[in-house]
């Protein structure tokens, strides 16, 4: 979370059960080497002084720290300056906006122990007392995402940086052809570069180093026994060769495991044409070395055709565009007794529900400086309705897995508060999980609208049975979708009973933010808006002015969320299937299915995909398009090995577009220990390419990975998502490798993250380091050689979060990008961080945890106009930097080390910065153009 830098020794402090169940607020001051722990109790003025400070978990007296001060409440920054300055014990302050919560909206915190540098984030803005030389108050950051700039990036450099990602896209992914153009549209290159064409460079001969180099392509199929699917022409009665094709994949995988062609190679091939699943291909050991495929463009639909359609204007309150049709007896049945509309595709482009505040999926977005005015949201609720505090049924708890100082203990709550995830047990149940802004999950149960919020009044609303309230994190740090049970339009409530598993931590408490609502008739209002009525089997759609309902208007509506599982069993796993050169379309959206909590990172997920693998060896995904779907592309889970995604496509899909996520075990007698090989181990991810992602959670990821173990993240392009494009929500076994990858625009609709992001805080012990022997250590992971641009919300490059641990980041070029250390045993060198814009600092540093762990940042290069260099609380005993280069204006002398040595020369001479050089002039922009060029091989054009 959002954390305000300390300069003290840092300690650890464990607050009262009942002030983590009561609240949460982004940004109070931190309260530990490693994390955030932002509080708020339920009487702010309640806090007593001193406390006994405790490692570990407990705590229960209901005091504060001994260094925090209570100094009221102000209307402002200064105001509240104002009030330490009058009070001699008070150092620094913390003052609060209204964005963190009623609880804590104008309310003043000074310390007796630190002096804070000025220090604006969201929701707060923290600084030292005026008679401190030199210190002043300016204004807090506007709510939402980080300050406009960066400051004194010249034109040029924004121009050059930007042309070499997208030369890099073309380098890295040969084979992406006209879809450059989208990734030159992403970057903005018309805006940035006025005037100058896109870069289209040639690249003839690929070099050894290439990143997708060594990356095997399916094996040809030769002249292996072959199967004919033609959804037009086809006949299952037919013999399925080219001439005489089947019609279904279903006839066509009942002819693969035949007597005569089973057991070896074979392939089932897709001809031109729609191909529609009714349900799941499931495919187990005996469809094992089975390679599915197509050559002439063959897509594989999880929809269902709704036409021929009869129009007729829907009249009444609707405007004259909107028309409906009932659907045909034979649809309804093919719909299936049980199902619910929630996404409709109208000449093959996803439609929108009926929604308010109006807005198209993926055309805004709300976090940073490129906010878009319309960001299709409520900037938040009247009011949040709390639910009612609930504790964990049972824990379970191991003591001192790992010699740290915080994330030391394996801890696990059962039900209660986390009930509604599947399984119901999660990091966050129990009562004070260490974290930064940690406390037990919660969410509310509803809220309040404001009187004039919807164009039709509540009152006048058809009971909206199928209705989805999606509200932001408080933070940010992700999104809910709630199932609406009630509307009380005299009351201005709307209520749930269901929801909100869609991210692992809750808000503690303090409800959520910017928020819409769908699915309810009354607001289908705009063109392109859709709703479906149960009880009379009828469409609604908006048509758009220029165009009128036809018989050739075509709908289809998602029903299959997985068109294909892979799945097996440790002991008799699926061995050698390829699905190769399919698009995969029109797939349920899966945000209210069943979600879980795998490992203690911020992030839950559904565990399922359009594809889905576990059970698996040698399993391969090449040269698919996942197009428009609506849930999770990829998920590979638990027993897999050998796994490859390469040269896929990912555009405009709900959720995340690959998941690599082990068995959690949390049902074990031994819930810490992972050694039954139910976790993916050697997964590639390689060459593909991913864009406008997580459409409808926001707690999405290109990649996303939790207890894997050697998963390689190779020369992929990803871009245009709302939280990170790779996050690692654990440690566990290591091994990891993450190379060569562009990612940019990512963070687009939350906040406090960067398009690389790492957890730990729940120990595992596994055999990872030593096939011999339990340890809670992990093998070192790399993150190399990949270029990282922060823009709209993503500010800090890398961002190693609570915990993280054993990480080697080299040679990494990151534009507008500062970097994060938050855990033990990292080493960072060779990296390019070029005008942070994460507060206006090159690295950000969290102390570590154990001191027999050390920080290394060497030989790192870092350009930054505002003079910063360091923030935060270096473990000096522990760390060690050197030979590293900065260019800040002043040099040395200016304000460049805001830390416990207070200026450079103490720094080295506690031994620190040997060798280090500090320019007080900013390069050319050209030549910081070129030294990505060279980090990152790129040919000159």
């Amino acid at each position: 979370g959002h954390i305000t830098d300390i300069t003290a020794t840092m300690r650890q402090v464990i607050v009262p059960t009942t002030a983590l169940v009561a609240a949460f607020v982004t940004g109070l001051v931190a309260l530990s080497s490693t994390a955030a722990a932002a509080i708020a109790p339920p009487a702010f003025d309640a806090w007593q002084s001193p406390i006994n400070l405790v490692v570990g978990a407990g705590g229960s007296n209901g005091k504060a720290p001994a260094w925090v001060i209570m100094l009221g409440t102000a209307p402002d920054a200064a105001g509240c300056q104002e009030l330490c300055s009058n009070s001699a014990a008070c150092n620094s302050f913390t003052w609060h906006d209204k964005t963190t919560g009623e609880r804590w909206a104008n309310k003043c915190v000074g310390r007796n122990d630190a002096v804070l540098d000025g220090d604006a984030e969201v929701g707060h803005f923290s600084g030292c007392k005026t008679t401190v030389p030199g210190c002043t108050v300016t204004p807090p950051v506007p709510h939402p995402g980080p300050p406009p700039g960066p400051p004194g990036m010249p034109a040029d450099f924004n121009c050059g940086m930007r042309k070499l990602a997208s030369e890099y896209a073309q380098y890295i992914l040969p084979h992406i052809g006209a879809m450059s153009q989208l990734v030159d549209d992403a970057l903005e290159l018309e805006t940035a570069c006025p005037g100058q064409p896109a870069p289209r460079p040639t690249f003839p001969d690929l070099p050894t180093s290439h990143p997708l180099h060594g990356v095997a392509m399916p094996q040809a199929l030769g002249d292996q026994p072959t199967v004919y699917v033609d959804p037009v022409d086809g006949d299952d009665r037919h013999a399925g060769t080219m001439s005489a094709p089947l019609k279904t994949v279903v006839a066509a995988l009942a002819w693969s495991r035949g007597s005569s062609v089973s057991g070896g190679p074979r392939t089932v091939m897709l001809l031109a044409g729609v191909h529609t699943l009714d349900s799941t291909i499931l495919l187990t050991a005996i469809d094992s070395l089975l390679t599915i495929t197509s050559t002439t463009g063959a897509v594989v639909s999880g929809g269902v055709s709704l036409g021929p359609l009869k129009w007729e204007a829907a009249g009444g309150k609707f405007a004259p565009n909107v028309f409906m049709a009932k659907l045909s007896a034979s649809v309804i049945a093919e719909l299936g007794p049980l199902y619910t509309m929630k996404q409709l595709f109208v000449n093959d482009d996803r439609a929108v529900r009926a929604r308010h505040p109006n807005a198209n999926y993926g055309k805004y977005f709300r976090s940073g400086r490129f906010a878009t005015p319309n960001t299709g949201f409520f900037p938040t609720a009247k009011s949040w309705i709390r639910s009612p505090t609930k504790h964990a049924d049972s824990t379970v708890s191991k003591k001192m897995l790992r010699n740290t100082t915080r994330y030391s203990d394996f801890t696990l709550g059962f039900g209660g508060p986390v009930a509604q995830f599947d399984p119901p047990a999660a990091y966050w149940a129990v009562d004070n999980p260490p974290a930064g802004g940690g406390c037990k999950y919660e969410v509310p149960s509803g809220l309040h609208f404001e009187a004039d919020a919807f164009p039709t009044p509540p009152a006048d609303w058809t009971a909206p049975t199928s209705a989805i309230v999606h509200a932001f994190h408080r933070a940010y740090w992700g999104d809910w979708a709630f199932a609406v049970s009630d509307v009380d339009a005299s009351a201005g409530t709307i209520q749930w009973d269901r929801g909100g598993f869609q991210e692992a931590r809750g808000s503690c408490g303090d409800g959520g933010h910017d928020w819409y609502i769908e699915g309810v008739k009354e607001l289908l209002d705009s063109p392109g808006e859709w709703w479906f009525d149960d009880s009379t089997e009828t469409i609604f759609y908006f048509f758009n002015e220029t165009t009128v309902p036809s018989s050739t208007t075509e709908l289809v509506a998602s029903k299959v969320a997985t068109l294909f599982s892979v799945n097996g069993t440790q002991s008799s796993p699926v061995v050698g299937v390829t699905i190769a050169n399919l698009t995969f379309a029109h797939t349920r959206p899966t945000f209210m299915d069943a979600y879980e909590v795998p490992s203690a990172g911020d992030w839950s997920i559904h565990r399922g995909g359009t594809i889905f693998v576990q059970g698996a060896q040698r399993f391969t995904m090449d040269s698919c398009n996942f197009r428009q779907i609506g849930g999770n592309g990829v998920c590979v889970s638990q027993y897999a090995r050998d796994t490859q995604i390469t040269r896929n496509v990912f555009n405009r899909i709900g959720d995340s577009a690959v998941l690599v996520v082990g068995a959690t075990g949390y049902y074990n007698p031994t819930p810490w220990v992972h050694d039954d090989g139910e976790y993916p181990i050697n997964t590639l991810v390689a060459g593909n390419f991913a864009s406008e992602i997580g459409l409808f959670t926001k707690q999405t990821a290109f990649f996303f990975q939790a207890l894997g173990w050697n998963t390689t993240v190779q020369g992929n392009v990803a871009f245009n998502g709302p939280r990170s494009g790779i996050n690692i929500n654990d440690a566990s076994f290591g091994g990891n490798i993450v190379k060569n990858n562009l990612l940019f625009n990512l963070v687009r609709e939350t906040v406090d993250h960067g398009p690389f992001n790492t957890w730990d805080r729940q120990p595992y012990l596994t055999k990872a380091v030593n096939p011999d022997k339990l340890s809670a250590d992990a093998i070192m992971s790399h993150v190399n050689n990949n270029f990282f641009i922060c823009s709209y919300g993503a500010v800090k490059g890398i961002d190693h979060d609570d915990g993280s641990g054993w990480y080697s980041d080299n040679n990494n070029y990151m534009p507008l990008c500062s970097g994060k250390m938050k855990g033990e045993t990292q080493s960072l060198s060779g990296n390019i961080y070029l005008y942070p814009t994460w507060e206006g600092q090159c690295m950000h540093v969290i102390g570590g945890m154990d001191p027999s762990r050390a920080f290394v940042f060497s030989n790192n290069t870092c350009v930054n106009p505002t003079g910063q260099i360091y923030s935060g609380a270096f473990p000096v005993a522990s760390a060690i930097t050197k030979s590293n280069t900065f260019y800040v204006p002043g040099g040395t002398s200016s304000k460049s080390f805001p830390m416990s040595k207070g200026n450079w020369s103490a720094w080295q001479a506690a031994g620190q910065d040997i060798g280090s050089v500090v320019h007080d002039t900013i390069p050319n922009s050209s030549v910081m153009v070129d030294w990505g060029r060279a980090l990152l091989n790129i040919p000159p054009v």
